[in-house]
């Protein structure tokens, strides 16, 4: 099967992550994949660089902001190469438009990675996909039960729920974290935006702090799109915060902590999340999207009882308080509910949906 994966870029968000890992696995079980990037992607990016060196990667060179032609590059790629299935996702999806009516013989399929409302925007977003959706010229595939019914609600119809997946963890290098062998560390795998919520994580380590508790925060991820917030951030930055940049294989950052910790204010389902479970990193997250599906509180993770400071600085406590083996335990669970997010499981189900199955 000739499969074409659109991405707007190969950046560092949760979408690129599940794309590299999808098309990894799909051609390791012997299919043609191809990668289509709007925005230009450099040689040696992390992603790229990982990627099955069978996958080819083109890159349409497009400029920020809406480019008219880009539909019509998007319709004469897939017309020209002959795929059978076409998958997109976040900002690349609405430039599938033309080639999913004209293209007939193409399965096409788009990934909702988070709530339905906010990820179809406005304009040229929203009516693409509302049109490619409402002519089942596109199959909607959801990625949890919380995406699901924001999916429903906003579109009138039902998608195709298919988890997340990500592959066996590989061991890349040994990180080491700790100020010394008795203090906690806290991870934020996340790039620096609003919807991320970083102050209120912030704001409930820095309580933390003040409760006696010895424990260090680990920040990996992008500060550049929004670095006039990352600086209005930095006064809470000042004590035992460690911010480290974009990293390469963030698990082996999970390894080597305690637990991994997201304050979103919205969420689909985080790959953070997977790829926590994956190693045994215990989760520890707001109440919003698929996290309220992926974690059981007080089994496999932790979910605070709301978004406010008080409830997620009581979360981070209840951890830091808990017995030795109760975070055993938290641990172990972890790392059993990665059976239910493996890349294999993850790309039968896809395979199924593009074979009509």
């Amino acid at each position: 099967m000739r499969i074409l994966q659109i991405i707007p870029s190969l950046g560092t968000g949760g979408a690129e992550h599940f794309v590299f890992e999808l098309s990894n696995e799909l051609c390791r079980l012997g299919h043609s994949v191809e990668l289509l990037t709007l925005f230009e992607t450099a040689e040696d990016n992390p992603l790229r660089q990982r990627l099955d060196k069978s996958i080819k990667v083109t890159s349409l060179k497009k400029k920020k902001g809406l480019e008219p032609r880009t539909f019509y590059s998007v319709w004469q790629f897939i017309h020209r190469r002959k795929f059978d299935v076409v998958h997109g996702h976040v900002g690349a999806i609405k430039y599938m438009l033309f080639a999913s009516l004209f293209c007939r013989k193409v399965k096409f399929v788009a990934t909702i990675h988070s709530e339905a409302r906010r990820e179809a925007g406005k304009s040229i977003d929203k009516w693409a996909r509302k049109l490619m959706f409402g002519q089942k010229r596109c199959v909607p595939v959801t990625i949890s039960e919380e995406s699901e019914k924001s999916f429903e609600e906003f579109y009138g119809r039902k998608g195709v729920m298919i988890r997340n997946g990500v592959g066996p963890y590989t061991q890349e290098k040994v990180i080491l974290l700790r100020d010394n062998e008795n203090q906690f560390v806290f991870l934020h795998p996340a790039s620096c935006q609003l919807v991320k919520n970083q102050e209120l994580l912030l704001k409930g380590f820095n309580r933390l702090l003040d409760e006696g508790v010895d424990a260090k925060l680990v920040w990996v991820g992008s500060n550049e799109t929004f670095i006039d917030l990352f600086r209005s951030l930095e006064p809470l930055m000042k004590r035992n915060v460690s911010y480290l940049g974009v990293v390469d294989n963030v698990r082996d950052y999970m390894v080597a902590a305690d637990a991994m910790c997201l304050s979103s204010k919205m969420e689909g389902m985080p790959m953070t999340i997977i790829e926590a479970f994956s190693v045994g990193c215990v989760p520890i997250c707001t109440p919003v999207g698929g996290c309220v599906n992926m974690i059981q509180s007080g089994e496999n993770g932790l979910l605070s009882k709301d978004l406010s400071e008080e409830a997620y600085f009581e979360v981070l406590l209840t951890y830091a308080k808990a017995s030795e083996e109760k975070k055993q335990a938290l641990k172990a669970a972890a790392l059993e509910s990665f059976k239910d997010y493996s890349i294999e499981r993850c790309a039968a189900s896809y395979l199924r949906l593009f074979k009509g199955n």
